[in-house]
């Protein structure tokens, strides 16, 4: 059979046509709503009806509200002349303000548009009478000459009973009021001017003032007395005319300014009021005066003529009156919608009512008999639908006969049916088919996921086992070459050792890059969110990669801006890699030249900032076609690249992952043979936590001019940007013999107090430059001299302290170094800024007054050290020297005094940190106490053993002040905040001012700051030092010659 035809079975019932009874019917019905409307809108002339009536109606109206209007300004007119009559027949008079209350109260009290009333004379006094919402009525008494600034204000209740009275200050003087200056312009007595709205300076309200002026004939002095009405009054008049159920009157000026205001649901209070009035018909947002106006401007303006205008879909019918008000004009503006004037009555509503019902009748019953005979097939239709729908394929179609149109759907249903019908087999097989390769495709896909996973497993297994296995005889090489290094060795030998350490330390680098690759790869890198001080971060990058730069003779230069936020949450140390890798790629591919790192703040939202860091070499730069596979795993500029500098490739991919999961991005713009700049940005929590106190400048740094002398323009700049930020004057040049001559040039006239002068210049150094300023016997004022260098050489510090350089800063300089540098230079004048500089360098700000620490801790320096930051803080401590030892003193302190916390050490002889706590945690009665670990290691998987164990917190070593306040703070918030009192001097040179010695590779620094500026803790902490460490080589080599690597390490 066929499948394109249609079965001969389904017969076609052949009928009406849908379409025509569809046409005959809803033709018929728009025929009878067409005639309807006709005969009841246009055969009656009804429209024409309602225009001529709406016309004639606004017309008689308009004149009406007009003559209101004219007899409501009429009145004022006469008040106003009446008043004049009354002063110059002295019924009044300026000097008895009893009678002039008399005399007005009751006149305002029964005319509610006067709002208050004015009587001044020439002289600058002035009578005010005001009538207060609250129905006061004040008195204010103004007298320029006798009184100045000075208003005398009376308050009066009913039956003139006195309230209260003061005195006010204020710059109003009557005579420069526009109501008085316009009362004198007047050619006559009995002429009235009326002023431009203004706001009342007694009421803050807007309004109008009518005043007219006389001299007295008896002193010939001028009088003027002024009626103020509040346009408030006015719109309450305009507002409550009706001229029909929907229409309403506006008055405004003839530029267009509202005076009073038209009925709008929108304006419901005074204060809507007040804040409409006087703007313009466009700015007032009333949409049916605008129209009107529109059309009345469009028609030239017209007076006297009723005009027709749209507003909104909608007809409207207006009128425009204009009344002269002496010298103002006035228009008043009235307008209705149109429909307001349909004369429909209630019979002939009832007609149109009865009419349209039965049209509605009419429409009802033809509809329903349509519907029923057009719904009945197409409800068989849609139950064969569904059924088809629902694959029920063996009933067939049947449609009892109906149109011809419904027949032929559903012949084409039946024949879509018997197609399905004759399909659905093929369907059925071609789907097993289907389903057999899917399931076969699933099992492999599932056997080649297991594969892969095992091999990622293995991956991981042999990454982890080949970093052990590596890592272990790498680190007996550097520790063993560092230390030969320390003894006595021929030049080649040392060179033999030197290059072994290096080769042995590349290799070391190398792991690391490929265990973080692995980790990147595998989806395991995770990113800390800690408190950190930014500082902290370039301080540390500072001391990773300054000698690299010093070795290749090179200036390494950080620009951070002093507004910069100091206290951030996120991961140092993975910024720190990031920095580290950028700067060290810039090292290796610069020869000569400079390192620039900026940062900047770029964007913050919340408790969110975005900062931008860029590394700036000029080194070898790049092509395009090189940028372009730069951050690719394993991937260098072009092969040549990788065998003259070294390097596995993959510093900037894992750079890069960082950036990204920091939420940043990174990019580089480079030139070839120029240099290049890689960009980086990254988001970073800002901390809640205390800032660290910075002290305020003393007075002599705020414009001491100061003068920096570098050849590097760079260095030059950020210094300059530095010391700016701090309110010093700078200037800067770029050699010695300039120095020297802006020196004597200024010394005389302004001289400059301190030099920051750059070591390594051309033709002649900073130590000459130092040497002749300082043997200037002309000099009056003979500055301070800083030493400010690249390269760290104690040589270099030597021969600048003998030509007299008072302090030495090596480059990059950081912000906090270079503030203490000026404050030592320059200490505070008077005692008490003095205190609370040193209280910043020695004490902390977090106090622990009250708690009872127990410090679990082998080591006798990290003891000193723990105890000394924690006693000066307030806290107590008592020392374990090992795990059992802290065991039996936390249970002996349940018969005593009891400790507030723990501070516990992970690696200790007899027993370590780990067992004790967990040994601790066993007893129930230390379940809430807590401990924190103090430990080396700043893995992410270090500290979570530390919380498995039982460990509520940890602090990293060394130990670093400010962070471990910060850590305590936190579990013993309610014994902090307390002032700190300072411990006295007994005996002996201030800590500040003990000489601490000069030991090449010592970070003096940085040792300072992790003793809170303790000088003599750490002088005394540097020699048990090296008392301690007499033996340590021995001891050493003797436990990892027994295969003991724990002691090894602890030792190390």
């Amino acid at each position: 059979m066929n499948q394109n035809s249609i079965p001969a079975e389904v017969k076609l019932h052949h009928g009406r046509s849908l379409r025509h009874d569809l046409i005959w019917q809803t033709w018929s019905l728009v025929t009878l709503a067409i005639l309807v409307f006709a005969i009841t809108a246009y055969f009656l002339v009804f429209s024409r009806m309602v225009d001529e009536l709406a016309a004639s109606a606004m017309y008689k109206g308009a004149n009406v509200i007009r003559a209101q209007v004219e007899a409501l300004f009429s009145q004022i007119d006469r008040i106003a002349d009446d008043t004049r009559e009354w002063g110059h027949n002295h019924t009044f008079t300026i000097d008895d303000l009893g009678r002039f209350n008399r005399l007005f109260i009751p006149i305002l009290a029964e005319r509610e548009l006067i709002s208050s009333l004015r009587f001044a004379e020439e002289t600058g006094r002035e009578f005010l009478l005001v009538r207060m919402p609250n129905g006061e009525w004040h008195n204010r008494i103004t007298d320029r000459e006798r009184w100045g600034r000075e208003q005398y204000w009376r308050k009066w209740g009913q039956g003139y009973t006195l309230l209260g009275e003061e005195w006010r200050e204020s710059d109003y003087d009557p005579r420069q009021q526009r109501w008085y200056q316009g009362a004198l312009r007047l050619t006559q007595d009995h002429e009235l001017y009326w002023s431009d709205p203004y706001r009342f300076p007694s009421v803050h309200e807007p309004g109008m003032t009518a005043a007219s002026r006389w001299r007295d004939s008896a002193n010939q002095r001028l009088y003027v007395i002024a009626l103020d009405l509040k346009l408030l009054d006015l719109s309450r008049f305009t507002r409550n005319i009706n001229i029909s159920p929907n229409g309403w009157v506006a008055i405004m000026l003839a530029d267009g300014r509202l005076l009073g205001l038209p009925r709008d649901a929108r304006i419901r209070t005074d204060a809507d009021v007040n804040a409409s009035v006087l703007k313009t018909v466009a700015e007032s947002g009333f949409t049916p005066l605008t129209s009107a106006v529109a059309q009345w401007q469009a028609m030239g303006k017209p007076a006297e003529q009723v005009l027709f205008f749209n507003n909104a879909g909608e007809n409207w019918v207006g009128h425009f009156l204009p009344i002269a008000l002496h010298n103002q004009q006035l228009i008043i503006v009235v307008a209705a919608p149109r429909s307001d004037f349909i004369p429909l009555n209630p019979r002939h509503s009832l007609v149109f009512l009865a009419l349209f019902i039965a049209v509605l009748i009419a429409t009802f019953l033809v509809a329903t008999r349509f519907a029923r005979r057009v719904a009945r097939p197409l409800e068989a239709l849609v139950l064969d639908s569904e059924r088809i729908g629902c694959m029920e394929l063996e009933q067939p179609v049947a449609l009892p006969p109906s149109w011809r149109e419904m027949d032929t759907l559903a012949a084409a249903q039946e024949h879509m049916r018997q197609m399905l019908l004759v399909n659905r087999c093929d369907w059925q097989q071609i789907n097993a088919e289907l389903e057999n390769k899917v399931a076969e495709r699933t099992l492999e896909l599932a056997g080649e996921k297991q594969r892969a996973e095992e091999a990622t497993r293995a991956k991981s297994a042999f990454l982890a086992n080949m970093s052990h296995e590596i890592r272990t005889p790498m680190n007996a090489v550097i520790g063993m070459a560092h230390l030969a290094l320390q003894t006595e060795l021929t030049a080649k030998q040392r060179d033999y050792v030197q290059k072994i350490h290096g080769a042995g330390a590349s290799l070391l680098n190398i792991i690391n890059d490929i265990l973080d690759f692995s980790k990147i790869e595998a989806g395991k890198l995770d990113m800390e969110r800690i408190d950190f001080r930014f500082d902290d971060v370039l301080n540390n990058v500072a001391t990773l990669v300054s000698q690299k730069a010093y070795d290749k003779g090179l200036e390494l230069l950080f620009h951070e801006p002093s507004n910069l936020p100091q206290h951030l949450v996120g991961d140092p140390l993975r910024l720190g890699q990031i920095l580290v890798n950028l700067i060290n790629n810039a090292i290796k591919f610069t020869e000569q030249g400079q390192i620039i790192v900026d940062v900047q703040e770029r964007e913050r939202a919340n408790d969110q900032v975005k900062l931008q860091f860029a590394v700036c070499d000029t080194g070898i730069g790049m092509t395009e076609e090189q940028r372009g596979r730069m951050f690719q795993a394993f991937i260098q500029a072009d092969g040549s690249t990788t065998r003259k500098y070294g390097g596995t490739g993959l510093g900037l991919t894992i750079s890069k992952r960082l950036v990204e999961l920091m939420n940043g991005v990174i990019w580089v713009k480079s030139t070839l043979g120029v240099g290049s700049t890689f960009y980086f940005t990254v988001w970073l929590g800002v901390s809640d936590a205390p800032c660290v106190w910075r002290p305020v400048l003393p007075a002599i740094l705020k414009g001491l001019r100061a003068l920096v002398v570098d050849d590097n323009a760079a260095a030059a700049e950020i210094l300059t940007e530095v010391l700016a930020s701090l309110a010093l004057r700078v200037d800067a040049v770029a050699s010695g013999p300039e120095a020297i001559a802006r020196i004597q040039a200024a010394d005389r006239i302004d001289p400059y107090r301190i030099v920051f002068i750059d070591w390594k210049m051309p033709d002649m150094d900073g130590i000459e430059t130092s040497r002749r300023i300082k043997q200037d016997d002309t000099l009056t004022t003979p500055p301070r001299i800083v030493m400010v260098t690249a390269f760290g050489r104690e040589e270099v510090r030597a021969h600048a302290e003998a030509v007299g350089v008072e302090d030495f800063l090596i480059k990059p300089i950081s912000y906090s170094l270079l503030l203490d540098t000026l404050m030592n230079l320059f200490p505070p004048a008077n005692g008490e800024a003095r205190a609370h500089y040193h209280a910043r360098q020695g004490e902390p700000q977090t106090r622990l007054d009250g708690v009872r620490l127990l410090l679990a801790e082998d080591n006798e320096l990290n003891q000193q050290i723990a105890v000394e930051l924690l006693e000066v803080a307030g806290a107590r401590v008592v020392i374990a020297n090992n795990g059992q030892e802290a065991v039996a003193r936390l249970e002996a302190s349940l018969e005593g005094e009891p400790f507030h916390g723990v501070l516990m050490d992970l690696q200790m002889p007899e027993m370590d940190g780990f067992e004790a706590t967990r040994r601790i945690r066993a007893d129930a009665r230390f379940a809430e106490l807590p401990i924190i670990a103090m430990t080396a290691h700043a893995l992410v998987e270090e500290r979570q053993r530390c919380l498995e164990a039982g460990m509520n917190d940890h602090i990293a070593k060394p130990i670093e002040p400010e962070a471990m306040f910060h850590t305590l703070q936190h579990w013993f918030p309610s014994k902090t905040g307390t002032p700190a009192r300072r411990r006295r001097v007994t005996a002996g040179r201030s800590s500040e001012a003990l000489e601490l010695p000069v030991l090449p590779d010592l970070d003096t620094a940085t040792g300072l700051r992790r003793v809170g500026g303790n000088r003599s803790l750490y002088r005394n902490l540097l020699g048990k030092f090296a008392i301690s460490q007499t033996e340590v080589v021995t001891q050493i080599r003797a436990a990892l010659a027994d295969a003991d690597r724990e002691t090894a390490e602890r030792l190390a």
